[in-house]
This record gives C-alpha cells, sequence and structure tokens, in this order.
C-alpha cells in the first residue's frame, strides 16, 4: 500500500499498461497544473530529497508522463508539493486524486475495467441463446 493521493491502493508496476492507458482528458488536467508547479519550482518539491517527484511534475508539464513517474505523483505525500496555503499545490494534488478517482481505483477493480476510455455500448437489442 502506498501514500499520497493513492493512498490505500497496492499500485501495479511501472511497466503496467494501466499507466499507458491513462485517459486523455486526465492526462490534460495533470498537464495544465503541473505546468503551473513546474514553472517556477518552489518551497519543499525543490528539495533535492524530491528529485524524482519534481522530475514528474516536470515530465507532466510536458504531456510525456511515464510510469515511474505516475507512481511518484500519485504516492508523494501531499506537503511534496507545497506548504497548506500553497493553491497551486492544492489544485494540483486535487487534480492528482481526480486522476485516482476516476481512473486508477476502477482500473484496478479487475481486467475488463481497464477499458475506461470509452463506455461500453448497451446491449438492450440482444438477447441471450
Amino acid at each position: 500500500m502506498v501514500a499520497g493521493a493513492a493512498c490505500g491502493l497496492v499500485l501495479p508496476g511501472v511497466d503496467d499498461e494501466l499507466w499507458a492507458a491513462v485517459p486523455l482528458v486526465l492526462r490534460s488536467r495533470v498537464r495544465s497544473v503541473a505546468f503551473r508547479m513546474a514553472s517556477p519550482v518552489k518551497g519543499p518539491l525543490a528539495a533535492k530529497e524530491n528529485r524524482a517527484v519534481r522530475g514528474a511534475v516536470q515530465a507532466a508539464a510536458r504531456g510525456r508522463v511515464s510510469g515511474r513517474q505516475w507512481r511518484a505523483l500519485l504516492t508523494a505525500p501531499r506537503e511534496v508539493f507545497g506548504s497548506g496555503r500553497s493553491e497551486r499545490a492544492a489544485d494540483f494534488y486535487r487534480v492528482l486524486e481526480s486522476v485516482v478517482a476516476e481512473y486508477v481505483k476502477p482500473a484496478l477493480k479487475g481486467p475488463d475495467s481497464r477499458e475506461l476510455a470509452a463506455p461500453a455500448p448497451a446491449d438492450a437489442g440482444t438477447t441471450g441463446a
């Protein structure tokens, strides 16, 4: 189990297909708030010990987030992104929480739920054999 926005979840490995399948709308949200976090990098995020998270934020701002970077973002404690009074850190963390709520949690429920980009069509007109 992990901390951060993905608190309480057992996340898949960095090479898992789940990370490559994050829906475009969520990646776009992360990119827009990450850009604010990455320029300029301030507070705890600028600290040497937070280099991996800082690199993940910068990758997100460029729109190129790998599995390793998703894990760094989703497991970093809220405080790494900035103080409790930082509006941009709060915005960024809320977006990460939405990625977890809207994609990661449902995708981890089972292999069939990983196809979240397009909802499955309703089979209203079909009958069983």
